[in-house]
């Protein structure tokens, strides 16, 4: 028998004590029952919990809408925790009687400073669905609460809601989809043998679009370019038809599918995504947002006036999504963030807590994974020295560690760190932790080796990688194909880089690369330990430029004395796509150029070989 996991990613963090809303509320909300969502913030590894156990474990269970978010740090300014209010609709379990109350979830963001995840339960303004919580102390992160204040936290992390999707009346979590908000109420109601408890009545929105007085006749999509995109490099999407109205209201959307549900959609209205609007075109940035946790699926396209709503008929392809973030309040618009030389030596060192340094078999999976990225896109990742640290805190070591008390129904969780060094939002990865749930879901373990999983593992070498992925700024895609896919299985495994995310790869080394304005230098490419070869007495001087490289590459070498050589470029998979001579060459200095206009985005690898046993070879890097 399968059972799935998802694979998941991380939330948010700020820089000051300054607490920023999305949208104020009335003064009058003062007695305020405070549930806080000890979730977020991480990217990670989720296994299912069945609603049977939510429904059973939760101290209280309620349904009502978002109204606001806000962020705060803790006393010791180690975490930041964002706030988010939620009125009540109804109560199905525990003891509330208030109209609003206040979920806190770990991480947010500042106008300076972000720690994210795409795991997390990124509520925004207008989020409505069920929450399934349980008891926590709010004293423990903020000594200021009031000693009697009534907290919660959301019982499985982001399984902890339902989320309604008031345009099809569906209901879905990060793993099922639900017909409709009654099936849900009937499946908590006949478990719990009671009823529910109705605050404020709730009727299900008819779908609708904005308020663009200007649309007339009902939208029509007649077309879109390209039909394969990315998310979160601000490539546009063009769409054609009518009806779209002369001018965009705010409340105007073009609606994408879900990444991580792709049963469901996500309406964008921020205006800096839209480049431009008129009634037969639209021109919009294809998001991949970490601050409301929206990323882009493959799937069809909406858009949505008071006219109506228009659907595509053919689907958008996704190859890609890369970590971005638009919070107007905070920092005023889209921000994209680079990796850059943390460490001194070009990149980023991970810290081994000493229980993972102690185990083999999970300590040389980190490696392979470190190994395969850097092989792959020359990202300068590695690992330091052991540690004793065992937490996630807003420091300057970023640390892979163990953790026994991870909540139910995650298993891995990837800790982002993003500062920003001046007004013109130049936003650079800081640091990033790792956590690493001991334990497998009942009835399975961990695969940490390098065999294949059995159909009772999980393989912690997907996992890893998948991870690894994020720390490489890439998210959630719903093609599941792609390593980062948001799905696997026990006793499957993806140990390879799939095209799509080896892309993903490729563009942020290409933007990481480049020396910034302001703040820590660029990174710098770190050579593949198997990507770098040189045993040889004849062949010197071998030089591959430039690096990157996107329409052709030079390769420059001497040769001291005579032999026949082979020149060969491979891809990461070490098939052969170009042999640029085979040949006996005399002494002397030569130079061949490879034409790379043909060839995708990624790694490659210049092979030469001489027939008296010389070898040389060099990682060549092709951006588009």
């Amino acid at each position: 028998m399968k059972k799935t996991i998802k694979l998941l990613a991380a939330r948010g963090q700020a820089n000051n004590g300054k607490q920023f809303y999305s949208r104020a509320i009335p003064r009058s909300l003062f007695c305020l029952l405070m549930i806080s969502v000890s979730i977020s913030s991480f990217a990670g590894l989720f296994y299912e919990v069945p609603i049977a156990d939510r429904i059973t474990n939760s101290k209280a269970i309620i349904e009502g809408r978002v109204l606001e978010t806000k962020s705060f740090w803790n006393d010791s300014h180690g975490m930041l925790y964002t706030s988010a209010m939620v009125e009540v609709y109804k109560v199905f379990k525990g003891e509330i009687y208030k109209n609003h109350v206040e979920i806190i979830s770990q991480g947010g963001f500042t106008e300076n400073q972000v720690i994210t995840s795409t795991t997390s339960l990124n509520l925004s303004a207008g989020d409505i669905g069920l929450f399934f919580t349980e008891e926590f102390d709010k004293r423990t992160i903020l000594s200021s609460s009031a000693a009697s204040a009534t907290t919660y936290s959301m019982y499985a992390g982001a399984q902890g809601m339902i989320q309604y999707d008031e345009n099809t009346g569906t209901a879905n979590d990060i793993f099922s989809q639900y017909e409709n908000i009654n099936v849900v109420y009937n499946t908590i109601s006949s478990q719990l043998k009671s009823n529910f408890k109705e605050l404020k009545q709730y009727e299900l929105k008819k779908p609708t679009g904005g308020l663009n007085k200007k649309a007339t006749a009902a939208p029509v999509i007649t077309s879109f370019t390209p039909t394969s995109g990315s998310g979160g490099i601000k490539q546009i999407l063009t769409i054609n038809g009518t009806g779209f109205g002369a001018t965009r209201q705010p409340t105007d959307y073009v609606a994408f599918v879900k990444s991580e549900a792709p049963s469901t959609r996500f309406k964008q209205t921020g205006a800096p995504y839209f480049v431009s609007w008129s009634d037969t075109k639209i021109q919009v940035y294809i998001p991949s947002d970490i601050y409301t946790g929206y990323k882009t699926g493959t799937g069809t396209i909406q858009v949505g006036n008071s006219a109506g709503i228009a659907t595509s008929t053919g689907k958008l392809s996704i190859k890609y999504n890369y970590m971005e973030a638009y919070n107007n309040n905070s920092f005023g618009g889209i921000f994209s963030s680079t990796l850059n030389d943390y460490n001194g030596l070009g990149g980023y060192t991970f810290h081994l807590n000493n229980a993972v340094n102690n185990n083999v078999s999970l300590k040389e999976s980190i490696q392979w994974a470190i190994d395969t990225w850097t092989c792959a896109t020359g990202v300068n990742f590695r690992i330091g020295a052991p540690t004793t640290s065992a937490v996630v805190s807003n420091d300057t070591e970023t640390v892979v560690f163990m953790d026994p008390s991870m909540q139910v129904g995650v298993l891995i969780t990837t800790w982002v760190n993003y500062t920003k060094c001046n007004s013109n939002s130049i936003w650079s990865r800081q640091l990033m932790d790792m956590s690493i749930n001991p334990k497998a879901p009942s009835g399975y373990t961990w695969n940490f080796g390098s065999n294949p999983p059995t159909n009772s593992q999980y393989d912690f070498r997907t996992a890893i990688l998948h991870e690894f992925g994020h720390a490489n700024n890439l998210d959630h895609v719903n093609d599941q194909t792609e390593l980062m896919r948001t799905i696997i299985s026990n006793g499957s495994s993806t140990r390879t880089i799939s095209q799509g995310t080896l892309e993903g790869g490729i563009y942020t080394m290409s933007i990481s690369t480049i020396p910034p304005a302001c703040g820590p230098p660029e990174m710098i490419l770190k050579s593949c330990a198997t990507g770098i070869e040189s045993i040889n007495q004849r062949i010197r001087n071998f030089e591959i430029y430039p690096t990157p490289a996107s329409d052709r590459v030079i390769v420059d070498f001497d040769i001291t004395t005579g032999s026949y050589i082979e020149l060969c470029v491979y891809d990461v998979y070490g098939q052969k796509i170009n042999t640029l001579t085979q040949s006996y060459l005399t002494a002397g200095t030569y130079k061949y150029t490879m034409d790379a206009s043909g060839l995708s985005a990624g790694v490659y690898f210049m092979k030469l070989n001489t027939s008296d046993g010389d070898k040389v070879q060099r990682k060549v890097m092709i951006i588009k």
